[in-house]
């Protein structure tokens, strides 16, 4: 290996031992049934109905991410039962409605039955789409709409379905920095939509997405799917608009999901020096701002080592497996795979 690629490797190994200092914690926001506050803009008559209905629902999500399905099942079929003999107003039973099927397509996803989950989403986003166009009160379903796409990635991705997950993560993360103006996904969607909200609430739906595209391909530059081998820089073409110089000078999102995305392009080009540069200035910040992406680019790190054959992946993987079993929670099927590590727990 040349003199200046092994400093940089050096470099980025002793900014990985630098930054680990903070503990890492779940990406993944627990499921939700709507946002909350909404119902407070329904008829005075609905109100009692939906604390009660809505409590329901909550003691099923609790029940099913914990793992009691057969419980999660007996309080979602209450919650059904609830919702058709209550005496609700037109917009109290559609909000309602929408709500038992985004909480529903959580449990369904428990239960591993991906097309009845994805059902559901599709749809809880028709029904918000109606309710937003009825009352400008509704506006906030718009972001309770897009962390539904969100959901509908991570469930393509388990279900292998990985160029349309990729795809849509793509399109939305375009939507979010208003690179386009629609995505391409049921309901109708227009970026102007955005303006309401909160720069913070967009940086973090912009790192959601890349959470979800982190997970799935860390540590990679082809998938093999189903005895199919799926290229990244096919997949990842839709990345240029944050990965390119350019065409990234709109980017102004969530720092920390660009350079995980602009190191991974570079991995994927091997343009080995850009890599490794943008991986000890990644590593070097430390986890505090998005440690799951830190992780990211070790398992990047990793597989870049063990590509070119360096006993530094050695090195890598001792340090993975060395650090406490919490802080590798919530480390992804894939990565482990990556890792080829039977000491690391897996996200659930």
């Amino acid at each position: 290996m040349a003199i200046s690629l092994k400093t940089s490797l050096d470099k980025a190994l002793q900014a990985c031992v630098k930054g680990d200092q903070r503990s890492v914690s779940s990406p993944y926001g627990k499921a939700q049934t709507l946002p909350t506050g909404v119902g407070k803009y329904l008829p005075e008559k609905d109100q009692p109905f939906i604390r009660q209905y809505s409590e329901l629902l909550e003691r099923g999500l609790s029940a099913a991410r914990s793992g009691d399905l057969m419980a999660a099942d007996q309080l979602f079929n209450s919650s059904y039962s609830l919702l058709y003999s209550g005496n609700l107003s037109s917009e109290g039973f559609l909000l309602s409605k929408a709500g038992y099927e985004a909480a529903g397509a959580y449990l369904d996803y428990r239960h591993n039955n991906f097309d009845a989950a994805m059902s559901r989403i599709d749809e809880a986003l028709t029904i918000e789409e109606q309710l937003e166009k009825q009352k400008k009160e509704f506006a906030p379903l718009h972001l309770h709409r897009i962390q539904l796409l969100l959901h509908s990635v991570h469930l393509n991705a388990r279900r292998s379905h990985i160029q349309e997950a990729m795809s849509m993560s793509f399109h939305i993360l375009n939507y979010l920095e208003r690179k386009t103006k629609t995505i391409p996904a049921p309901s109708s969607w227009d970026s102007a939509q955005l303006v309401g909200l909160s720069q913070k609430t967009v940086a973090d739906l912009f790192e959601g997405i890349t959470l979800e595209i982190a997970s799935t391909i860390a540590g990679h530059k082809t998938l093999l799917i189903e005895d199919q081998a799926l290229d990244l820089r096919d997949l990842f073409m839709g990345a240029e608009t944050h990965t390119r110089a350019d065409k990234a000078d709109s980017c102004h999102l969530s720092p920390p999901s660009h350079a995980w995305l602009r190191a991974k392009q570079a991995f994927i080009d091997d343009d080995s020096a850009n890599f490794l540069a943008r991986v000890e200035d990644i590593l070097s910040e430390g986890r505090e701002n998005a440690p799951f992406l830190w992780y990211a680019t070790l398992v990047d790190l990793f597989a870049f080592c063990r590509q070119l054959d360096l006993p530094e992946a050695r090195m890598v993987k001792d340090f993975v497996e060395s650090a406490p079993p919490q802080v590798w929670k919530y480390l992804p099927k894939t990565w482990k795979q990556c890792l080829g590590s039977s000491r690391v727990p897996l996200l659930q």
